[in-house]
């Protein structure tokens, strides 16, 4: 080797693994299940996008190579469809956990009102005392 050079290693991935690994859910193994599932799910939109592009470069009438597409530019009109397009799947996908998540906002918003009613009710009657 000249120079010092480093022949055929590749550069390793960091990746959080062992029991330093952050965890998010109560059950760890919901929490691995959920990060493949997320993983799937980037997978599933980067194809769309590419999908997206070979039907754009066919409209144009170009043959979708790989270097066409990989040179293919995305318009503002274009990137904007399609973080609606992906917004549109992550709101279907998650949508039980989103509505679940808005019913516990409500119901805390409605508990911090009957708090809040409740003190007054503690409070007014003190105040017009005075």
């Amino acid at each position: 080797m000249a120079g010092g050079e480093k022949v055929g290693i590749a550069p390793r991935r960091r990746v959080a693994k062992g029991p330093r690994r952050p965890q998010y859910l109560v059950n760890g193994e919901l929490d691995k299940f959920m990060m493949m599932f997320n993983s799937a799910l980037m997978e599933i939109s980067v194809l769309r996008e590419r999908i997206d592009t070979h039907e754009r470069l066919a409209e144009m009438h170009k043959l979708a190579t790989p270097s066409e597409v990989n040179a293919y530019q995305v318009s503002l009109a274009v990137q904007t469809a399609r973080e609606a397009e992906r917004d549109a799947l992550l709101n279907r996908v998650y949508r039980i956990m989103l509505e679940e998540l808005e019913q516990a906002r409500e119901a805390i918003n409605t508990r911090v009102l009957e708090e809040v009613l409740v003190e007054d009710d503690r409070v007014l009657p003190e105040a017009l005392k005075l």
